[in-house]
């Protein structure tokens, strides 16, 4: 027979072995799950893995995340009965996201310093900044503005016109004028090509735009404001990486972009589609862009025939 002190010895021995046995199970299936989140999460970045949601054109006008105008897109995107659906995938809405996070807290910031002038909104109850006002209208104030014990949120300023439409980042009053302004976040390797080559043709006929149509629809005189524009880039990485860019205020850029648009829409009132041009100078031009390979740098008839096919099958 064994002593009390053997059982003892054996019971621990059995314990021991049978919770290394559990161990083992336990960590096969922790590994069994680890690899299961991984591919979730490998599906959920594939590019492949997207949504596609209704997005309805609106005729005559176009944005700022539009420019510069491409008749030939905005033809095809008109003229096209079916109803015209985009994507959105994770990494997409990864960094579109994490941009909208950015401008706001910059945004705020901005307003705290006096020199970001706008519409400020509590996120607690709701106010709009000036009082009384509408997101719509053309009223604005200075920040910093406090509320319910907070600082209120800025909200980006619309800009209308008769063609056109769009948000801007923020309107600076520095040296007693108003300076139009856009703020532009990009990773590591795109701020460096940024500093090498320049800053990107889009952004530029951006805040070219906003800036002709600010005095108009603030009802405010031309004096008013200086005649620069800001771009301010920032790395992705680390905020305090940035470079302002001071443009001089070009009002040919918005003439051109205008008459583009009232010239497309006078092409497709007639139904001269084929008159409508594409933009891209090489293929690596727009690549996000549908119709830039397919279209835009085949020959002359291959390219009317693409055109005529796409407004038929709709």
């Amino acid at each position: 027979m064994m002593d009390n002190r053997e059982q003892l010895e054996k019971a621990n021995r059995e314990f021991f072995q049978e919770l290394s046995k559990s161990g083992e199970d336990l960590m096969k299936q922790s590994d069994t799950l680890a690899l299961a989140i991984n591919n979730l999460y490998r599906g959920m970045t594939s590019p492949r893995t997207a949504i596609s949601y209704r997005k309805e054109a609106e005729r005559a006008r176009f944005r700022g995340s539009d420019l510069p105008f491409c008749p030939l897109k905005f033809m095809l995107d008109n003229v096209r009965e079916r109803p015209r659906y985009e994507e959105i995938n994770y990494m997409s809405e990864f960094y579109t996201t994490g941009g909208d996070a950015f401008h706001a807290t910059l945004q705020r910031w901005l307003g705290a310093s006096s020199h970001m002038w706008g519409k400020f909104k509590c996120l607690k109850c709701g106010k709009l900044y000036p009082e009384g006002s509408k997101e719509s209208d053309n009223s604005i104030t200075k920040g910093p503005i406090y509320c319910c014990g907070q600082l209120a949120e800025y909200e980006e300023l619309q800009v209308s016109g008769k063609h056109f439409s769009g948000h801007m980042d923020g309107m600076l009053k520095i040296h007693r004028k108003f300076l139009a302004s856009e703020f532009k976040q990009m990773g590591e390797k795109i701020f460096a090509r940024r500093m090498s080559s320049g800053y990107d043709k889009h952004h530029f006929y951006q805040i070219q735009v906003y800036r002709a149509l600010l005095p108009k629809w603030l009802e405010l005189p031309e004096d008013e404001f200086h005649p620069f524009v800001l771009l301010w880039y920032f790395e992705r990485g680390d905020c305090r990486v940035n470079h302002p860019w001071i443009l001089k205020y070009d009002p040919s850029v918005y003439e051109q972009q205008l008459a583009l648009v009232i010239q497309t829409q006078r092409y497709i009132d007639k139904k001269q589609y084929r008159k409508c041009k594409g933009i891209c100078n090489s293929p690596t031009d727009n690549t996000h862009c549908p119709y830039n390979q397919m279209v835009c740098f085949a020959s002359q008839e291959q390219r009317d025939k693409i055109i005529d096919i796409l407004i038929n099958i709709g």
